[in-house]
């Protein structure tokens, strides 16, 4: 059985900003409870972005299909060189190609497109914009953290999570059934 510390008040300091156990029990809850929110406030949005692909018939064209796998085939390395690993590595390790791999996410690339499709078009329909103030300055935030990022691709980004956050926002205060695409 592995030895755990004593929790005393010395310990709590050690691991942030804390004064006693007590306080690092307080954090810890407020923690958990942020988790618990943000976990149901995912499913609640999951459920609704599937019953909106559910009740809209929209072909996607395939050059989207294919550009979305891109995205996810660079987010993939990008997590892989995280860990430390070269991405040719990995695909040896696991005795697949990157074509195999981006074959396998057409079913998935196809839905994320209808999504964001979806959630396009109900921007446009309800004249949704992001905010300019908080573009521009989670845009700068995220540039200081990535400097070798493209601004213009990252300003896109970012307005992109931000018209997400608006869409769903409205379709949770509004309902499903008055905002079918």
């Amino acid at each position: 059985e592995p030895m755990l510390p004593e929790l005393t008040d010395e310990f709590a300091q050690k691991l942030g900003s804390f004064k006693t156990v007590a306080d690092l029990q307080l954090k810890i809850k407020e923690n958990l409870k942020e988790e618990k929110t943000a976990k149901q406030k995912e499913e609640r949005r999951s459920r609704l972005i599937s019953e909106l692909v559910k009740e809209t018939n929209l072909s996607v064209p395939e050059i989207l299909i294919a550009a979305e796998k891109e995205k996810m085939l660079a987010q993939f390395k990008g997590n892989i060189a995280q860990m430390g690993f070269s991405s040719e590595d990995y695909f040896k390790k696991l005795d697949t190609t990157e074509d195999e791999v981006k074959k396998e996410w057409t079913a998935d690339a196809k839905k994320r497109v209808q999504i964001q499709l979806i959630i396009n078009e109900i921007g446009d329909r309800e004249a949704i914009r992001p905010d300019e103030k908080k573009a521009a300055e989670e845009t700068a935030r995220l540039i200081k953290q990535y400097a070798d990022a493209d601004p213009h691709r990252a300003r896109a980004y970012i307005e992109g999570i931000l018209l997400n956050e608006k869409v769903f926002e409205l379709l949770e205060t509004q309902g499903l059934e008055n905002n079918k695409a």
